[in-house]
């Protein structure tokens, strides 16, 4: 069991120095047995540098109790270990392990699909073309893919 900041929803802010530090394995192994509980609910995971090192804050909340739970983990900045993704087992996680890979480049091990939320692929990448773009994909018999452009989309207004 990992420690937690607990209050309620009408609290003030907290200071970050009062949220709990925990290491990464048991945040993940706490947070996959409360997301799998329906009384629980992410509210907010995010990152913030500080200190020559990565903090990550979540924010989960208890919908019986009418409590907030806060807790961290911290990694050093330039660590390139990838972490296991919480997504691959929570589909709730999935934007804020985006919006955490898409602002540091923190990357999830596991991660089913680790698309920008806001900005364009590779953004700083001079070499990015549509060849290379990470479009979801859908694979399997039943389907069919149509490619509608916009000379496809100008015939069918014409045609109406």
């Amino acid at each position: 069991m990992i420690h937690y900041h607990i209050t309620d929803n009408t609290a003030a802010a907290i200071p970050l120095r009062d949220i709990p530090e925990v290491s990464y394995a048991d945040f993940y192994d706490d947070l996959c047995v409360k997301l799998a509980d329906p009384r629980y609910h992410l509210a907010h995971y995010f990152a913030l540098p500080e200190e020559g090192r990565m903090r990550f804050y979540a924010l989960l909340l208890d919908d019986v109790a009418s409590q907030v739970l806060v807790t961290s983990f911290a990694t050093d900045y330039y660590d390139d270990t990838a972490p296991p993704s919480l997504t691959a087992r929570h589909p709730q996680v999935h934007p804020f392990e985006r919006d955490i890979a898409e602002r540091y480049g923190i990357r999830f091990d596991g991660m089913p699909w680790d698309k920008p939320l806001r900005f364009p692929f590779d953004r700083y990448d001079r070499g990015r073309s549509m060849d290379n773009y990470p479009f979801y994909t859908m694979e399997g018999g039943s389907l069919h893919e149509v490619n509608v452009g916009p000379i496809h989309a100008g015939i069918i207004e014409q045609n109406e």
